[in-house]
């Protein structure tokens, strides 16, 4: 088993770091020299190689044959069902407010094929479910990672792409900050990272003090 779940380790992480190195400031300036116009089509190539990447360490996990040890049951199973309304609410939310198409890259490769310039930066977005929390995504996926029954497998794999995604946020806030400046430091200030904001939450804010980012 320790030799099994060791290689998944190493899957995860190979997959998370280079994930990761291809959207640092370097590579971003290194892909911009060697595509010039030819970057739009980078989003959409980016995404097809994180599915394609990220099936390897997927079915490593799916053909390891042990059990799970960590399972939940009546009642906690009604609490499982929440966690995965919330999952689901945070997730849909999202598509609501996100530009998908963008997220993708398809308009930037459209763009591209009519010959029209890269769009200015976009606006910073607070709408919607983005003003309950920063990063509905991520949360929606750590929850996902964590309500389920968990094997030894589960495990590693939750465990390292929760620390994958927690460290991500903190990377993608720090760009947000550098694009966007005060602007983003007063939405930090406004909702949180990964916990939504309720209408409770609001009549606690005095007993908690100030929100932080």
């Amino acid at each position: 088993m320790f030799i099994d779940l060791l290689i998944l380790a190493v899957l995860w992480l190979g997959w998370c770091l280079l994930h990761s190195l291809l959207i640092t400031p370097r590579a971003d300036g290194l892909f911009h020299r060697l595509l010039g116009q030819r970057i739009a089509w980078f989003r959409l190539g980016y995404n097809l190689f994180a599915i394609i990447s990220f099936l390897p360490p997927a079915l490593w996990m799916l053909a390891l044959p042990y059990p799970e040890f960590l399972v939940w049951r009546w009642p906690w199973t009604f609490v499982k069902a929440l966690f995965w309304g919330v999952a689901g609410w945070l997730l849909y939310e999202g598509f609501r407010v996100y530009p998908l198409r963008e997220f993708l890259g398809l308009d930037q490769v459209g763009r591209f094929r009519r010959g029209e310039a890269e769009a200015p930066p976009a606006p910073l977005l607070r709408d919607g479910i983005l003003a309950r929390v920063r990063h509905p995504w991520y949360a929606a996926v750590i929850i996902l990672l964590w309500a389920r029954d968990i094997s030894p497998q589960d495990l590693v794999t939750s465990a390292l792409l929760t620390g994958y995604l927690l460290v991500g946020v903190r990377l993608e806030e720090a760009k947000l900050v550098a694009a966007y400046g005060e602007e983003y430091r007063r939405y930090q200030r406004q909702a949180p990272r990964l916990i939504p904001r309720t209408p409770l939450s609001g009549r606690l804010k005095g007993f908690r003090g100030p929100d932080r980012p």
